[in-house]
């Protein structure tokens, strides 16, 4: 596939499987700040260490993807598949997830800071010890979410799915607010 370029990111989806394998190659081996993907599928994809930051990932599929230690940081992920994707130390400080998928993810020690969470489904995920800070979760789906050692600092909740009221007083006493 050659060098990357505007117009193969910009591609809706990869049409065969080795589009697929030449385009992750092409990521892992540049840095690929401030690019487009949009719609692109890269689900079951190794990204691990990538820097993605600033990238436009609107609709991408990334679900079951490796983006350990990646650097999502202010990337657009509006509506993403990241079901089932292990984003452990990840730092997506500042990333838009509006509406994305999130269920069943692995973010341990991830950065979230700043980021903002609002309609997005975290269901099932694990954000142990995960950095929460100023992180704006309306309308988002925690139901059976694993919140241990997270640090809530500032993080604005409300009108979320599986916050029982124990576990909202929780929250509270660490440092989150609710609308």
């Amino acid at each position: 596939m050659g060098k990357i370029t505007d117009e193969n990111f910009d591609r809706k989806e990869t049409s065969k499987p080795c589009d697929k394998w030449s385009l992750v190659k092409d990521i892992v081996s540049q840095r690929v700040k401030d690019r487009s993907l949009t719609g692109i599928n890269l689900s079951g994809t190794n990204l691990s260490g990538t820097n993605l930051s600033g990238s436009n990932l609107r609709d991408a599929n990334l679900s079951g993807a490796y983006l350990i230690r990646a650097n999502l940081s202010g990337a657009y992920l509006i509506c993403a598949n990241l079901s089932g994707a292990y984003l452990n130390s990840a730092n997506l400080s500042g990333s838009n997830l509006r509406g994305a998928n999130l269920s069943g993810a692995y973010l341990i020690r991830a950065n979230l800071s700043g980021a903002y969470l609002s309609g997005t489904n975290l269901k099932g995920a694990n954000l142990k010890g995960v950095d929460l800070s100023d992180a704006y979760l309306n309308d988002t789906n925690l139901n059976d979410v694993n919140l241990s050692n997270a640090n809530l600092s500032n993080a604005i909740f409300g009108d979320n799915q599986g916050i029982s009221d124990l576990l909202r007083q929780n929250l509270i006493t660490r440092g989150a607010k609710f609308n």
